[in-house]
């Protein structure tokens, strides 16, 4: 049974199949263009023509429950914090209705949403090994409820893209602009204090320091593979506006990460879990922080390779900011 609730009216229909299958029959999408409330069912996510995506409050109290009783002690303490959080928020939400305004006031609202985003880092860093099935539930459920992610793409400019598209390589003209973009989306993460993650290419030391400059909490992890496994993975991705031909030139202009720039170099041969693991592994936590939880971290990560776009969307995970 799926359901389709908006406004004052409820859609409830029948289809064999759970997920995006049974809202596309009922006739859902594409109609819908709002701001999609649901479970963390990762194919809804693919509804590409709405404005939005959220985490439906009830389904998340369910699965934090579910840790609570069947989690460690750490596992129970994080996801309970959340909870209480949320529970906190839903009745200032009450408060606020009942007294007539149309929303939370800011400073109640960033006081219980830290709270919240502090309690996720913790369920993140404690389940980031994923070994058994409860556990990876659980990490992705943390994952899904905290940092905000970025694909530096999309913060080229269209002049750039047509530029790449035509296989000619970009310069540092082309460039900084490029940075610029994405170092102010870092700054108003950094400034807001929430984790995030952008991955892209920060080829040269001087790329780095831009992205550094005013925004101290920025932590690269360059993420190295073969030439010949970076020229499979840009082939591998019909579509994208950037040849593998470009590869060539993006080695040329590299500069590996130096032992004194903030970061670690990473071999990212290992697949997805295994770098995964080794960036919460190594990532500093600020002063007075749980280094055995990851509660409380802020800052920016940042995952780098060898080619602007090759980075795998999956791979990132941490706080921050650019690659």
């Amino acid at each position: 049974m799926h359901s389709a609730s908006w406004g004052k009216f409820v859609l409830v229909t029948v289809h064999a199949k759970r997920g995006k299958d049974g809202m596309t029959a009922a006739g859902v999408p594409p109609l819908f263009t709002g701001i999609a409330v649901h479970d963390a069912w990762k194919p809804y996510d693919s509804f590409d023509n709405v404005a939005g995506h959220a985490l439906c409050g009830a389904h998340v109290l369910r699965e934090l429950v579910a840790v609570t009783e069947t989690g460690t002690d750490l596992d129970k303490a994080w996801a309970q914090q959340a909870i209480d959080a949320l529970l906190a928020l839903d009745k200032a939400a009450e408060a606020a209705r009942a007294a007539g305004k149309n929303a939370i006031g800011p400073e109640v609202l960033a006081e219980h949403e830290d709270w919240y985003r502090k309690a996720a880092a913790a369920g993140i860093t404690l389940n980031a090994g994923r070994h058994g099935k409860l556990r990876q539930k659980r990490h992705a459920l943390a994952t899904r409820l905290n940092w905000a992610y970025a694909e530096g793409d999309q913060f080229h400019p269209e002049a750039n893209v047509a530029k790449m598209r035509q296989g000619v390589p970009l310069d540092d003209d082309d460039r900084w602009p490029w940075l610029q973009a994405v170092a102010d989306w870092i700054g108003e993460r950094e400034t807001a204090g929430e984790n995030a993650v952008v991955a892209c290419s920060a080829l040269k030391r001087t790329y780095r320091d831009l992205l550094c400059s005013g925004n101290p909490s920025v932590w690269f992890a360059h993420l190295t593979a073969a030439p010949e496994e970076l020229d499979r993975r840009l082939r591998d991705r019909p579509g994208h506006y950037m040849p593998a031909s470009l590869l060539p030139s993006q080695l040329e202009t590299l500069q590996p990460l130096q032992p004194d720039e903030p970061g670690t170099v990473i071999d990212d041969a290992g697949g997805v879990d295994v770098v995964v693991a080794h960036i919460l592994d190594v990532m500093p936590r600020l002063p007075g922080t749980d280094a055995g939880t990851g509660a409380g971290t802020t800052g920016s990560t940042t995952g780098s390779t060898s080619t602007e776009t090759a980075t795998p969307a999956e791979t990132p995970t941490g706080t921050g900011a650019a690659s």
